[in-house]
């Protein structure tokens, strides 16, 4: 017997399948546009935390952000790719 909360929780778990795939392909286009000059890179690690966890790190050896663009990466839409 199926009961509705496993089955939400099954689609809980196919959308957040999802939305972690996003996350990551996102983080690392944005890392892979930030190494304009070549011989930069970008750096990609996880781990096992627990049963239920896992820690994904992406890194790059880009420019930076300036002060004015730091202050802005939390908000939403925001971008200063210029599209």
């Amino acid at each position: 017997m199926t009961t509705g909360t496993n089955r939400s929780a099954n689609l809980l778990m196919a959308c957040a399948e999802k939305g972690i795939y996003r996350c990551v392909l996102s983080l690392v286009s944005n890392a892979l546009d930030a190494c304009e000059d070549e011989g930069k890179g970008v750096i990609l690690t996880s781990r096992q935390i627990n049963d239920e966890s896992v820690q994904v790190d992406v890194a790059n050896e880009g420019c930076g952000m300036d002060a004015e663009t730091l202050a802005t990466v939390f908000q939403p839409f925001v971008s200063s790719k210029g599209f």
